[in-house]
């Protein structure tokens, strides 16, 4: 089992997952963070997701919408992995980012401040 959110080889503690727990497509290859990690694509099957919608401008306000197949069928989002190891324990921790990018029309009103969602693979793409 992986751990959901990345730990780069130079990252100094778990913790520090929390923050990468998605990766820009369009900046995948460019951050740090995920640099070292992008050839080591994965499969993140689900049989959905969750967005959340804004009601108000603070985003005090929500409602929370989930997206999925007819009858819960999996499908694959594209992911990134990386083994991590704790320098004081040795521990190998294995842990991944969810890809996304810019979010479809239905997603852009869904998400509708950040405008992202999850790169969704179609069967015919999952091997690339």
């Amino acid at each position: 089992m992986f751990s959901w959110g990345l730990l780069p080889t130079w990252a100094k503690g778990k913790s520090f997952r929390k923050n990468l727990l998605n990766a820009k497509i369009e900046t995948i290859k460019e951050l740090p963070s995920f640099r070292g990690s992008v050839n080591n694509r994965c499969l993140v099957l689900v049989d959905g997701f969750y967005e959340w919608k804004w009601l108000d401008e603070k985003g005090k306000n929500k409602q929370k919408y989930h997206i999925g197949l007819p009858n819960h069928e999996a499908f694959a989002l594209a992911g990134i992995f990386n083994n991590w190891v704790d320098k004081e324990t040795g521990e190998i921790m294995k842990t991944y980012t969810i890809v996304i990018t810019e979010a479809n029309p239905l997603m852009a009103e869904i998400h509708n401040t950040k405008k992202r969602m999850p790169v969704i693979l179609t069967p015919a793409n999952e091997e690339q």
